[in-house]
């Protein structure tokens, strides 16, 4: 496969006096790694300089090589090395990896494919992803063609829609309503007569998210005879669309007495600029109702009701009126957002939870939640990307809040958070942050936090010993340690959240920036350092490892 490749680049190397170079390539092309690195690090001693295209054509052989393993660890390894490299040239790797015939590695590298906006990332998408015998495979393919709006899209979603039983249309309205185009709108029209109530509600819902109030008037029908799901949805997405036509039907659906459908037209007619309404909201929030708690999180003026909410006995409301006061930046929800982000002894986690007609969304806490790990309904890898996304709100309460929230978190070692919430201070950049990130850096008795404020101020160019911390750190750790990716979340959970990303559990994260840090330097040691750990750590490491220093070299 790149004997072309070497045919090429042998010229080139013997007129630049660089034989010796391609022996380290060919020794990689047959398979021998460790050999070829020491070829290479050999040349660059006697040279003293580094050839970044030799090392570009380095990583990519140990990550072809990783593709081609029978070892699924290190399949899966050369995916995600390919995706850190965020090359063209890694294409053909992660093309590889959607034809593979484990769900689990195809979607490693369908996420990392999404990311690359190019001509052949579109035609892999549509002849190799959309031919996947595995329904998660094909339908992350669907959201990502939709969103690129590819001129196929409409056609194979109707076509993957057509193959699955009907209760499974619920998921396809947003691909349509996301597209957007003429043929993707007439679909979404049929979806909306449907026969199945939660594929009309997705309907609805879809044509509220993406502002289609080009299908008004069939919103305006169905409320006249809609079910209790849909009745909920329509009212939501008149509101949202501002059609004020609608303003008598949504004033008797006020009074409804359902509360569901009565927040929704409550909610609808604040958005089209009826602040009365926001009383009755108030006092649905009062008496415990999580939901009208969240819509007060929209609404100026709501601030007081919200922290008297704070004072509850329970910690679904407390936890629901903090998040609310969040989004209307009071600092007022810091205590009850400390009793968030850490954890305690009671286990807890969170979950997004629903109403019946899917318009208005809620936090649900869960005790015991590492006892119910088996349970379907308990999702630990949800909890912490809630977290997560909260915590980068949370930076909009202002730097001291902030800070105060980081103190708490680092106080608790919660290393879960610790990356993202170090990552935040590294942007944040200011005196107060930096100094947070350098006492921690000097923590006694919280070793991953500690390593990781000081790959921190490293990467910031602090003056001091972190540098040295930091190469330390790498000589002491276990050079047979595998890199662990998180679990993947499913797009329905994505979509409750931030956008997602695919990383590594703490400690593989720490590692994997480490060396990220290290080889974005460009120098002749750290350059040493990251190919040592190929040559010498987990054999696996090194189709990570390989795809930032790819990344390093570009």
């Amino acid at each position: 496969m790149y004997k072309w490749i070497l045919s090429l680049l042998l010229p080139y190397y013997l007129m630049a006096g660089g034989m010796n170079f391609s022996h380290s390539l060919y020794l990689c092309h047959i398979g021998k790694t460790v050999d070829a690195i020491d070829s290479y690090q050999n040349v660059c001693k006697e040279n003293h300089t580094q050839d970044f295209e030799v090392l570009r054509q380095l990583s990519l052989m140990i990550m072809k090589e990783g593709a081609d393993s029978k070892d699924k660890t290190a399949q899966i390894l050369s995916m995600y090395g390919a995706g850190l490299a965020a090359s063209s040239f890694s294409m053909e790797i992660l093309e590889k990896g959607i034809s593979h015939p484990d769900p689990e590695i195809q979607l490693v590298s369908l996420f990392f494919i999404s990311k690359l906006q190019d001509d052949r990332s579109d035609e892999i998408l549509s002849r190799v992803a959309m031919s996947s015998p595995y329904l998660a495979t094909r339908m992350e393919a669907c959201f990502h063609m939709a969103s690129r709006k590819h001129p196929h899209t409409v056609g194979h979603i109707e076509s993957l829609m057509g193959r699955l039983p009907p209760i499974f249309k619920a998921f396809f309205p947003s691909f349509f309503a996301l597209m957007g185009t003429s043929d993707a709108i007439a679909v979404l029209r049929k979806l909306l007569h449907d026969r199945h109530p939660i594929v009309r509600v997705q309907s609805i819902l879809s044509i509220m998210q993406f502002h289609r109030d080009d299908l008004l008037p069939l919103l305006r029908k169905r409320i006249s005879y809609a079910n209790i799901a849909e009745l909920e949805a329509c009212a939501m997405a008149l509101g949202y669309l501002k059609d004020t036509s609608s303003i008598p039907q949504l004033i008797k659906l006020s009074d409804s007495s359902t509360d569901h459908v009565r927040l929704a037209a409550l909610k609808a007619l604040y958005a089209l600029g009826d602040t009365s309404v926001k009383q009755q909201i108030e006092i649905m929030a009062l008496s415990h109702n999580v939901f009208a708690i969240q819509a007060l999180g929209d609404m100026f003026g709501t601030e007081d009701t919200l922290a008297e909410l704070l004072s509850s006995k329970s910690i679904q409301v407390r936890v629901n009126a903090a998040i609310s006061l969040l989004r209307r930046r009071d600092p007022r929800a810091l205590p009850v957002l400390k009793e968030f982000f850490l954890d305690d002894s009671r286990g807890i986690a969170f979950q997004p939870q629903h109403s019946v007609g899917y318009s208005h969304n809620a936090i649900k806490v869960i005790f015991s939640s590492k006892q119910r790990e088996k349970d379907p309904l308990v999702d630990l890898s949800i909890s912490l990307s809630l977290k997560e996304h909260f915590l980068k709100e949370s930076m909009n309460l202002g730097e001291e809040p902030f800070l105060e929230i980081a103190a708490q978190i680092f106080a608790g070692r919660q290393n879960d958070l610790a990356p993202l919430l170090i990552n935040l201070l590294e942007n944040l950049r200011t005196e107060n942050a930096i100094q947070l990130l350098k006492t921690q850096a000097e923590r006694i008795g919280a070793p991953f936090i500690r390593d990781y404020a000081n790959l921190s101020l490293f990467r910031l160019k602090e003056e001091g010993p972190y540098e040295a911390r930091v190469i330390n750190w790498l000589k002491k750790c276990d050079e047979n340690e595998e890199i662990h990716l998180r679990p993947h979340l499913s797009l329905q959970d994505r979509a409750e959240l931030s956008e997602y990303s695919l990383s590594a559990v703490e400690r593989s994260q720490l590692l994997l920036d480490t060396f990220g840090a290290l080889a974005s330097c460009q120098n002749e040691k750290s350059i040493s350092i990251v190919l040592d750990a190929i040559k010498k750590g987990s054999p696996n490491n090194r189709y990570a490892l390989a795809g930032l220093l790819m990344r390093a070299t570009e």
